[in-house]
């Protein structure tokens, strides 16, 4: 009571909280089914799960318990092992809090159960603030523009980073490589081992020439000689020729 401003805002969290479970409860559980096809033939869930949801219901219910004033310590006591503190009992404010959720559940019976107030009226009615709660006070999209997109350009940098420059490198290396290796083994291929086979065929064309010289035969030799004999007349007098013409015109 001497904070004004936390009593209005846990009166009104209690209010919205009966509501919203009581609506939540009529919606589900009460008037005609939204989907006849798939909840004409619904049916109790097995109690390995109604079990467990009992249990929590009953310890949710116990969980109160702790500040109950007329308990005394002795629950405190079980809960923390300790001394438990209790507030003196206010019934004023227990009666308020109690007619808050009341009228919160209320509220619920009459707008979706009774259908007597409607709820789309009371939205247009209070159009920015149902727009403002019906978009959770725009919490996500806040969170999406503050964390998300942020992330989302983050990975889009980072992946265009590492597929421009991290794997362009390691693209071009590779490339660089093979056409090393392709001009590397057209040099060996067409230089050097050019040349060594043009050598090596050079001498094997010149063996093939050689070898018709070499017959063994000497009938083939004696013409050789005989040629080569006229061959060197033919010449020794083509040189007297040239000498005597250059003599006769010396003088």
């Amino acid at each position: 009571l001497h904070h004004p401003f936390f009593l209005v805002g846990t009166l009104v969290v209690a209010f919205m909280t009966a509501f919203y479970m009581f609506r939540v409860t009529f919606l589900t559980f009460a008037g005609e089914p939204r989907d006849r096809k798939k909840f004409d033939h619904a049916h109790e869930s097995p109690f390995s799960m109604t079990g467990p949801l009992i249990f929590l219901a009953v310890l949710s219910v116990c969980a109160g318990w702790w500040g109950i004033p007329w308990l005394q310590h002795g629950f405190a006591q079980f809960i923390t092992g300790g001394e438990g503190h209790h507030a003196e009992p206010s019934i004023p404010l227990m009666a308020l809090a109690t007619l808050i959720g009341l009228s919160g559940i209320g509220l619920a019976y009459l707008m979706y159960y009774k259908k007597s107030i409607s709820a789309e009226a009371v939205g247009q009615r209070f159009g920015r603030a149902y727009t403002l709660v019906y978009n959770k006070y725009y919490f996500d999209e806040l969170y999406s523009v503050l964390f998300i997109r942020p992330f989302y350009a983050l990975c889009d940098f980072l992946w265009t980073f590492d597929m421009l420059l991290i794997d362009g490198l390691v693209n071009f290396a590779g490339w660089f490589g093979l056409a090393l290796s392709i001009a590397h083994n057209a040099f060996d291929k067409y230089i050097v081992d050019g040349l060594v086979n043009g050598s090596g065929y050079a001498m094997r064309g010149l063996g093939r020439t050689l070898r018709f010289v070499q017959s063994g035969r000497v009938q083939n030799y004696a013409f050789l000689v005989a040629f080569g004999v006229l061959l060197l007349v033919i010449v020794q007098i083509d040189l007297l020729s040239l000498v005597v013409s250059i003599f006769e015109g010396s003088q």
